[in-house]
């Protein structure tokens, strides 16, 4: 994901209102619908587009009871939280 550990966190502070989640420093572990989803945060890095520097950091996803319907859900409402607008 294009983003820093810090805004990761702060964008994911709207879903952490609405969900029963443990935050710790190495990501999410949240209780969603009867299941689990066990978010992890890599290393930081960069990805470097000519002169321009993004920040980077790899996010892995883990399911624990959720079906394909309860994930797509879940994806559906995290990915809204993390849109950024363009211009």
């Amino acid at each position: 994901m294009g983003f820093s550990h810090n805004e990761f966190f702060r964008a994911f502070a709207p879903l952490a209102r609405e969900w029963c989640c443990d935050v710790h420093n190495l990501g999410v572990d949240v209780r969603y619908d009867g299941g689990r989803v066990s978010i992890r945060l890599g290393p930081e890095g960069e990805r470097r587009i000519a002169s321009i520097r993004l920040p980077r950091t790899c996010v892995t996803f883990e399911f624990i009871n959720l079906s394909e319907q309860q994930r797509e859900c879940f994806f559906n409402r995290f990915d809204l939280a993390f849109r950024r607008g363009g211009g």
